[in-house]
């Protein structure tokens, strides 16, 4: 944007895959990397986001195998389908925030998604196997996959 004295500032979202460090808000507008330090900082807490994602959603399979060894009775009182019922919300409200985080177009922090997902998924998919949850009945990402 033109400020009328020739220079030139940015103001906005960059609606664009990009490197630049000091014009992206994640989440919050207190947390703004304006550093390669805070910017180090940001992508370490997506990865561990990301990674906590992955162990929710084997938190979920497990409390699904409760749900269907607990087989009786009316299935809206059970206190299983209630918990899986509130874990679901807050599966939607951890992958809508880690897409804000992908939406900010700053490829350190998709990189950081992509890296806390890998690592997630190889330290916790097997888990889902061991309680014969495997891929069939996995839960997946309720908003992007």
């Amino acid at each position: 944007m033109d400020m009328g004295n020739g220079s030139m500032h940015h103001h906005g979202m960059m609606m664009y895959f990009h490197t630049e460090i000091g014009g992206d808000y994640v989440l919050f507008e207190s947390w703004k990397p304006q550093t390669n330090k805070d910017m180090v900082l940001a992508c370490f807490a997506t990865v561990l986001f990301t990674i906590f994602y992955e162990a929710f959603k084997v938190l979920r399979t497990k409390i699904l195998v409760k749900i269907l060894e607990n087989d009786s009775g009316n299935k809206y009182t059970n206190i299983y389908h209630m918990i899986q019922s509130l874990l679901n919300g807050v599966q939607y409200l951890i992958s809508y925030c880690l897409m804000l985080i992908a939406m900010t177009y700053q490829i350190y922090l998709i990189l950081a998604i992509v890296i806390g997902a890998i690592i997630g998924n190889f330290i916790f998919f097997p888990l889902s196997i061991e309680s014969n949850t495997g891929s069939a009945d996995f839960i997946g990402d309720p908003c992007c996959g």
